[in-house]
């Protein structure tokens, strides 16, 4: 399968993107660039929002912050009825801002202090307990109550994605959350739910049906030892996108149909059913434009841009795969297999390892495709290489800077010299 989708149109030589010769884009404001479709985020969030409310009534989406927080992609999931899935202080104020209502909010952290936990508790989010002992350790009990439960297994395209199982970090094993509750009924909390996280980017219909089997029998092992009823029932996120070419996308309709299925038979079908989507919902609406700066050719060929890890990390980090193709020549035969370099000072620098590309020279436009989950997310300063710029490309085909590039001064803002030190 193509991992071009609506907003791509190739004509003649050029990729354009909703309408624009990226190319062109690339000149005018510069490299590395991310560019952002926003008639592509708003049908990738109805496309599942349908998908399920065909099948159940009471669906709420909450978009996981942490795949890609800037404002102007949290303001549009929030225009279309999204609630926010967020995991610090800083993501559940930003979601506030953006217009996220509380009772749409679940504030999911980990490991988190006193003071992170009592001020989700005074947001009026939902707190969604990653272990007993941080229940325990507040003074002032929520009005809602939802534990992290482990199922004892999980899934995702890599190792490090894996959320739940034997050797994950994260929730409450499934055969000790029964306490947690007994806890906070003891702490006369009167209204519950039940959260999963089990992994990321998955396009295999049945794993969402496993984790929700597990996550509904748990549920209702606290209701029959403990009359306690579940307001919702969130499985999490982990719907995935294909990266390559090879890769079908996932069948959210099939997906829908087999999870509400199994809510509406457990005899929780009253409850609400939380989704918390991230990548699904951004990853494909954003490319990343980056330029060559010097095509290098000895025992193998390299192709060094303007982008390093810095910016895109996945690959250096997990080995992550991102498609890579030349904007400026789209209609042009295949002539060199190359690793696409950056400018970091790592040999984990690489963006793309044995790319095929067309004859590839200095000044030509590289994307790199499914780039709107975990890339500025993600990014740093490292060796004082500015994060990109990111424009927004809206409903109208009006384009709009949505972050501007980092400069000089960005880079030392939070920084002091003491006198004595100064040149």
């Amino acid at each position: 399968m193509s991992l071009f989708h609506e907003s791509f149109e190739i004509k003649g030589e050029n990729l354009f993107f909703d309408g624009f010769n990226l190319y062109e884009l690339a000149q005018k404001h510069g490299t590395p660039l991310l560019v952002t479709s926003e008639k592509r985020l708003r049908n990738n969030y109805r496309t599942l929002f349908n998908a399920f409310t065909r099948h159940y009534r009471n669906i709420q989406i909450n978009y996981a912050l942490k795949a890609n927080a800037n404002p102007a992609i949290v303001c549009a999931l929030a225009q279309e009825g999204c609630g926010a899935d967020v995991s610090s202080p800083f993501e559940l104020a930003l979601a506030r801002f953006c217009g996220v209502p509380v009772q749409k909010t679940i504030f999911s952290p980990n490991y988190a202090s006193l003071e992170e936990l009592m001020f989700g508790v005074e947001s009026g989010a939902i707190l969604n307990f990653d272990d007993i002992e941080q229940f325990r350790l507040i003074p002032k009990s929520p009005e809602v109550v939802s534990f992290r439960v482990n199922p004892g297994f999980g899934k995702g395209e890599f190792q490090g994605v894996v959320t739940a199982g034997p050797e994950a970090k994260f929730g409450v094993p499934a055969d000790r959350v029964i306490a947690g509750y007994e806890l906070a009924l003891k702490r006369n909390v009167k209204r519950f739910g039940i959260h999963a996280m089990v992994g990321s980017n998955v396009l295999d219909p049945s794993h969402f049906e496993r984790v929700t089997r597990a996550v509904v029998e748990c549920a209702l092992e606290v209701k029959r030892k403990l009359s306690v009823n579940f307001e919702f029932v969130d499985i999490g996120g982990g719907f995935g996108v294909p990266y390559k070419p090879t890769e079908e996308r996932l069948n959210v309709e099939e997906v829908a149909r087999r999870v509400t299925k199994i809510v509406r038979e457990s005899g929780l079908g009253n409850s609400t059913l939380i989704l918390e989507p991230g990548r699904y919902l951004v990853a494909d609406t954003t490319i990343l434009l980056t330029k060559v700066n010097h095509v290098k050719n000895y025992t193998k060929t390299f192709v060094g841009v303007d982008c390093g890890m810095n910016v895109l990390i996945r690959p250096a980090l997990y080995g992550a795969y991102h498609h890579i193709v030349v904007v400026n020549k789209m209609d042009q035969p295949v002539r060199v297999k190359a690793n696409v370099v950056g400018q970091i000072c790592e040999n984990t620098d690489v963006l793309g390892t044995d790319v095929q590309l067309p004859e590839v020279n200095r000044g030509d436009v590289l994307a790199i495709l499914n780039a709107g989950a975990y890339v500025y997310a993600m990014s740093s300063q490292y060796n004082l290489r500015p994060r990109p710029k990111e424009l927004l490309i809206d409903r109208e085909g009006r384009v709009h800077v949505i972050r501007q590039a980092e400069e000089w001064c960005d880079m030392v803002r939070h920084t002091n010299v003491p006198p004595h030190l100064l040149p």
